[in-house]
């Protein structure tokens, strides 16, 4: 999951644009160069900008900003996340759902939990079992898993039954669940724990 980066002052977030506005101070202190408003201090909390958007604390809710500052999406949600491929992970009443860049959902918040994945978009709990989705947030692997891990090499690790095993993009078992443990693929080859002994796949 990606850490999400905050812009705090006190209680109050310094929103600024970013490719210009450094300060840049002489030996005696002074200041030569001006940092140049998008938004002025007015925000609770910040996340960096991601696909134009910036994802804002105002009030107790979250909501967008384009880099003008001014509002595209106007704060509502509990939670916030940055935009990825035209999408943003939102949270609603303690539940996980996703919208556009128009604010129009996606999908309503249903998930208990979700981590974003390097080659998904993300990896969603929902009833105590996980499973898969993709951008367009329909579920992309209809299995219900105890336990996912990040596609590595078109590849994932799932554990079901207590038991660890492989399954590729379109939710096919590689290698079904067998092993006690198991770790992600490197170079086409991934290692696994069976009993007290270990090897490769």
């Amino acid at each position: 999951m990606k850490r999400r980066v905050y812009i705090r002052t006190g209680a109050v977030v310094l929103v600024i644009k970013i490719l210009a506005i450094f300060l840049h101070q002489n030996a005696q202190g002074q200041e030569n160069e001006k940092v140049q408003w998008i938004a002025k201090p007015q925000f609770d909390a910040a996340l960096v900008f991601s696909e134009g958007f910036a994802a804002v604390e105002q009030g107790g809710k979250w909501g967008y900003i384009d880099k003008e500052g001014k509002w595209i999406i106007e704060p509502k949600f509990d939670r916030g996340w940055d935009f990825r491929e035209g999408v943003a992970r939102v949270e609603q009443d303690g539940k996980c759902g996703y919208i556009d860049k128009q604010g129009k959902w996606i999908a309503k918040p249903q998930f208990d939990y979700v981590w974003d994945d390097n080659e998904i978009v993300a990896r969603v709990k929902q009833h105590a079992k996980w499973d898969y989705i993709n951008k367009d947030v329909k579920w992309k692997i209809e299995q219900q898993f105890d336990g996912v891990g990040d596609f590595c090499e078109g590849v994932a690790r799932v554990k079901q039954d207590g038991k660890c095993g492989y399954i590729d993009k379109q939710g096919k078992w590689i290698a079904k669940p067998q092993f006690d443990n198991a770790w992600n693929f490197h170079e086409g080859v991934a290692r696994v724990k069976q009993g007290d002994r270990k090897s490769v796949v």
